[in-house]
């Protein structure tokens, strides 16, 4: 399988965007308002925050701690039927089995991420 240019075109492409401690903050800040919407059980402001954190990971090339995260989103985004969700976990699957490589992973991931698309009507 070819390996993808799209996210090459669109700089989506992990690199270190950010200084140190600049991530240092955002992943403090995730963890914080994590920790937070924990408390309160409110499960759908606790997938964003996972959601930044391994967007956070992401761009600091740390994919094992992206995935996971992302993992863990998916859990909330289940538990509350939310379909777009999913589908944006997928992609951004994809994404990171891209970056590694696997592009045979990175293509099922994005097919079942537009196969999602079609049947929400997104």
């Amino acid at each position: 399988m070819q390996r993808s240019r799209l996210p090459d075109r669109f700089g989506c492409r992990a690199q270190p965007a950010f200084g140190s401690a600049i991530q240092q903050a955002a992943l403090s800040l995730a963890e914080q308002a994590l920790a937070d919407f924990t408390a309160l059980n409110n499960q759908n402001e606790m997938a964003r925050c996972l959601n930044l954190q391994a967007a956070v990971y992401y761009v600091s090339g740390m994919f094992d701690k992206a995935e996971f995260s992302w993992k863990m989103r998916s859990r909330y985004s289940r538990n509350l039927g939310n379909r777009h969700q999913g589908m944006d976990l997928l992609s951004n699957l994809g994404v990171i089995a891209d970056a590694r490589g696997d592009y045979e992973t990175a293509f099922q991931r994005y097919d079942a991420a537009v196969k999602i698309a079609h049947e929400t009507g997104y």
